[in-house]
């Protein structure tokens, strides 16, 4: 192949929307492959043709990185916030740059913003925990009413954003324990389990100047193996890495 042609990966990829599903990219490899390499492979491709199509890959990537490229997501940040409340919700709307959201053809589940107004918790704290969580779920439920189904959501990959704001001089809590605990409250309500979020971005706000508060964000989106060619692992433990042995872990006293 010449400098002055145009690489296969690069003329497949043109083709779709790379913001469309992850798996067309996936097809535009396989299609990309065969113009390459004159190779035909099924459609889905069997294990030992997606095997192929990985190393074909690999070697495309050290030899011509620039065919197979990366696909550029814009990034907006405002220079300066004007207020808690400001970045607070900025910070809740900014948008993922890793997960593939799903744009729905009319029908939902559809990405939802919503406050609850409760201040963030964790659920160590089990003196209080029965009332704040039902607090929670209450307010949740209030928002919820006019909202979408908790069918809608049922069997999709979410990705979620939390933004616990907590107001001083409260102490300050554990942002994956303040995330865990309004995610477990949220489930049976707003989805039906909380292991379809597969991406979890947690921020915690704390100052005196503030009043106390969930923000969450809920966004449907494509698993997260969609735009992977060869399903299978390639990491191998050997060498200095040993792999912990699960009868040594049982023997550990917690």
């Amino acid at each position: 192949m010449t400098d002055n042609c145009v690489h296969p990966l690069t003329s497949e990829l043109s083709t779709i929307d790379l913001n469309g599903a992850p798996a067309e990219r996936v097809r535009a490899a396989c299609r990309a492959y065969t113009l390459a390499t004159g190779q035909q492979v099924g459609s889905p491709p069997s294990a030992s043709e997606r095997a192929q199509i990985r190393t074909w890959l690999i070697n495309e990537s050290l030899n011509v990185p620039a065919a197979v490229g990366w696909h550029d997501v814009p990034s907006r940040q405002p220079w300066v916030h004007a207020d808690i409340t400001g970045k607070a919700s900025w910070l809740q709307q900014a948008s993922c740059n890793i997960c593939h959201v799903i744009s729905p053809a009319g029908n939902p589940p559809y990405p939802v913003s919503f406050p609850v107004p409760v201040q963030p918790f964790t659920k160590q704290n089990q003196r209080s925990i029965r009332l704040l969580t039902k607090a929670t779920r209450q307010a949740i439920a209030k928002r919820s009413s006019r909202r979408q189904p908790i069918d809608a959501w049922k069997d999709v990959a979410i990705c979620a954003s939390v933004i616990a704001v907590q107001a001083k001089p409260a102490r300050i809590i554990d942002v994956d324990n303040a995330a865990k605990a309004i995610i477990d409250t949220m489930k049976g309500i707003i989805f039906p389990d909380d292991r379809q979020i597969q991406h979890l971005s947690v921020h915690r706000i704390h100052h005196a100047d503030t009043n106390a508060y969930y923000l969450i964000s809920l966004r449907p989106v494509y698993p997260v193996l969609d735009d992977v060619v060869d399903l299978t692992c390639q990491v191998k433990f050997n060498g200095l890495v040993d792999p912990i042995d699960s009868s040594t872990l049982l023997a550990c006293k917690f």
